[in-house]
């Protein structure tokens, strides 16, 4: 921990990686290139494979096929505890039996570290993750949370290439969540490690990462920033998958008409022939109090005061129904014209 800067992060190219348990594939053709110093986010639903090319990645599954290099070396024959990965489970992995110290100290001492050198790091490492003066204390006398930071802790302290987390706030409650979430995006910018971070967490992936890729059935979707997949999503899984939408069946019928399955007209810009959806989010839907030529006329149907936003489902023409959230009040049955700031045609 020289200086409180890792020394030795590195960039991974992951090349081909196939692999499958039986009959089911678990990681198709994965391309991936991850930048030194990057803070990258493996998002999908459960049994994506995204925890499967984790530990592809530090050496705990071997793949069929493929490569893995990381600073250029291909390591993908290398066992994992010759990798020097940092890995934080879900499950923190602390030993009961051992106190704080004893569990930070462990790869320490596995890599013949002198005894007071060892102190001196852990302690240094534990100022880091906000838990002083904990080194005598055991696992079963911290929360939750403090355990995590533990787990983090004893997983940087060994200087790794790079540091591995999967789903590791997921036993954790809602708001202690966004508070370690946003300490360890701290962490990792002030010690600089290559970070890849396992989440079907939507909201934490867009907050704390630089890049995301959204995988799904073994295969990678989209690779991009946080922006770049919230607002620019490739096909209608993304889109769902990433916050809220609205999805509006159809078909173009003229220039910048296109005819939605209830018979509404919506006219938009720069719509391409091959339309069948059109993709908006909730907060990009506006509510006027007139009609004109780019509104769409509807029916509040539901709603949903949640503190900061209202949440409304109005219904356009017979089968169609819009969810937006906005501040502005409505009553049930209100009738309003919509406009779309900002829509994605799929």
């Amino acid at each position: 921990m020289k200086q409180f800067k890792s020394t030795r992060t590195t960039s991974i190219r992951i090349e081909k990686i196939e692999k499958s348990f039986g009959e089911l594939k678990a990681l198709q053709n994965i391309d991936l290139h991850i930048k030194r110093g990057e803070f990258f986010t493996l998002l999908g639903p459960s049994g994506c494979g995204k925890t499967t090319l984790l530990r592809t990645i530090a050496g705990f599954e071997n793949p069929d096929s493929g490569s893995i290099s990381f600073g250029g070396q291909n390591i993908i024959h290398l066992p994992a505890w010759e990798r020097n990965i940092g890995f934080v489970f879900q499950n923190y992995a602390l030993w009961p039996n051992m106190t704080i110290l004893q569990n930070i100290a462990y790869g320490l001492k596995l890599r013949e570290i002198p005894a007071q050198e060892i102190k001196k790091q852990v302690k240094e490492v534990l100022d880091i993750v906000s838990l002083p003066g904990i080194e005598n204390k055991f696992p079963e006398q911290l929360s939750g949370g403090q355990q995590q930071r533990v787990a983090i802790a004893r997983a940087i302290v060994i200087d790794p290439q790079m540091l591995l987390l999967d789903e590791p706030l997921s036993n954790l409650d809602a708001k202690l969540r966004v508070s370690l979430r946003k300490q360890i995006r701290e962490i990792q910018k002030r010690l600089g490690f290559t970070v890849i971070y396992v989440t079907h967490d939507q909201e934490e992936a867009l907050e704390i990462s630089d890049r995301i890729a959204v995988m799904n059935k073994g295969r990678i979707l989209q690779i991009g920033s946080p922006e770049e997949i919230y607002e620019d999503p490739k096909d209608n899984f993304v889109a769902d998958f990433i916050g809220k939408a609205n999805f509006i069946k159809g078909k173009v019928t003229g220039e910048n008409v296109f005819l939605a399955g209830s018979g509404i007209e919506i006219k938009i810009d720069s719509l391409k022939d091959s339309a069948g959806v059109i993709m908006v989010r909730p907060e990009q839907c506006l509510i006027t109090s007139k009609t004109g030529p780019w509104h769409v006329c509807g029916t509040v149907v539901e709603q949903f005061y949640l503190g900061n936003i209202i949440r409304y489902f109005v219904k356009i023409g017979e089968k169609d129904t819009i969810l937006i959230e906005t501040r502005e009040k409505l009553k049930l049955f209100d009738t309003v014209y919509i406009s779309f700031n900002h829509y994605k045609v799929l």
